[in-house]
């Protein structure tokens, strides 16, 4: 099909924002982009300014079409192309993920390399409770072969799996999100059978389940009677048979909240795995992963202090990216969030809510990941770390805003809630 065949056929705004950067991308060799200059910025601004004057629309209609075609010179001017991308990117971003789920049929998708998909901005308000938001990505680069709210998936990174089925919910938690809790189950590894080093530690699993579970149950409702709408809980305190007693606590909630728990060791089409899920108050839809990088001290001084996790990854490896309007929540284990290849992705796919259960002598790496993350998609971190003696501090919150980016929770027990403000930066 002609440029002149595929905006005529674009239905929604979000079409026609495929097909610019298709087109511009298809580009003739040596042509290279001129964004700086006085005349793109001029039709950048003559785009905005029509498209604007409908902000809600989302649907393209003849005269959009016939402006499109108009100010492209029909697509044969490559850098007219561009500047209407940007118009249009930067006129109407918010309704583009509602009109590619739709497109999707809103079924899990797995972009291919070359596949264009939507990265709208963080919705987060300008400003909290004094608190300024970090500057925009698009405010200090934008890709030579994306849009500003458009992007090419590319090589080098994970598969990603979108997944639309948790919009809805995600949506109202995070809308006027405030209150975040970290629980700190356990107070020493020996109540997770790890102060005794072994060379594999695989399976790892509570020494008493019948009081880990009291502990988690018991905490979960000191959380939710603080009123947290997120709850994470740290890497390896809880079970199978545990996360089944939080699903029938969770059918029971009056409010809605998503409830990260923790993870658990576990054998998955045969292989040793370590796996989480994130539930929602009353819905059968799941948050799913399962580690794809493995904990290991592989190069000590003695070959007998050699230690390792003993998972093994999925021969393929999914990262699932939770799709909530402009909110896109990831779920990963520990040390999956300081994998480069892991980080690398989220901030290419935009997601924007990390939830991280973590069992890390420091959290230090964790921050230090985190404000990348704040830097390249705005993106807020809640780490639930433990057990409580045997790290400091327990958990954190990471928020895209400034001052007070970061808060630290330093329970003097455990089991216990570390409760965050996402609004005022700080434990309440």
């Amino acid at each position: 099909m002609t440029f002149v065949d595929r905006i005529t056929a674009s239905q929604t705004r979000w079409d026609a924002a495929v097909v610019l950067l298709e087109t511009w991308n298809a580009r003739p060799d040596g042509v290279v982009p001129i964004r700086d200059r006085d005349e793109f910025l001029w039709l950048v601004d003559e785009v905005r300014e029509h498209f604007e004057a409908r902000p809600q629309e989302l649907e393209l209609d003849d005269a959009d079409r016939a402006e499109i075609l108009r100010w492209t010179e029909a697509g044969a001017d490559p850098h007219r192309v561009d500047a209407v991308g940007f118009g249009l990117n930067l006129s109407s971003s918010l309704g583009f993920a509602q009109c590619w789920r739709e497109r999707l049929g809103g079924e899990p998708y797995r972009p291919a390399i070359g596949d264009v998909y939507p990265c709208a901005a963080a919705p987060w308000p300008p400003s909290m409770d004094g608190g300024r938001r970090t500057p925009s990505p698009f405010s200090m680069n934008v890709d030579d072969g994306d849009h500003p709210y458009v992007r090419v998936f590319r090589a080098g990174l994970l598969t990603v799996e979108f997944a639309f089925d948790l919009w809805r919910p995600l949506s109202r938690i995070a809308a006027g999100l405030d209150r975040i809790a970290a629980i700190t189950v356990n107070e020493d590894l020996g109540e997770l059978g790890l102060d005794r080093p072994r060379a594999v530690a695989f399976p790892v699993t509570p020494v008493d389940p019948e009081e880990q579970e009291r502990r988690v149950l018991g905490q979960l409702e000191r959380a939710i009677e603080a009123g947290a709408r997120i709850v994470v809980l740290p890497e390896l305190a809880t079970t199978r048979a545990i996360v089944e007693r939080v699903v029938e606590r969770l059918a029971e909630d009056e409010g809605q909240r998503l409830v990260v728990c923790g993870s658990w060791h576990e054998t998955v089409d045969g292989a040793p795995a370590n796996v989480s899920l994130g539930l929602i108050s009353g819905l059968r839809a799941r948050m799913r992963h399962r580690k794809l990088v493995e904990f290991g001290d592989l190069f000590p001084a003695g070959p007998d202090r050699r230690r390792r996790e003993g998972i093994v990854a999925s021969e393929a490896p999914v990262l699932r990216v939770h799709v909530a309007g402009a909110f896109r929540f990831a779920l990963l284990i520990c040390k999956d969030f300081l994998d480069e290849r892991v980080t690398r992705t989220l901030d290419r796919v935009g997601a924007n809510v990390l939830l991280v259960p973590a069992l890390s002598r420091t959290t230090q790496p964790f921050v230090a990941r985190a404000h990348g993350h704040v830097a390249d998609a705005q993106a807020l971190t809640v780490v639930a770390n433990g057990p409580r003696g045997w790290v400091d501090p327990a958990a954190a919150l990471v928020r895209p805003y400034e001052p007070r980016d970061v808060a630290t929770g330093h329970p003097a027990t455990a089991p216990s809630p570390v409760v965050f403000s996402l609004r005022q930066g700080r434990t309440v």
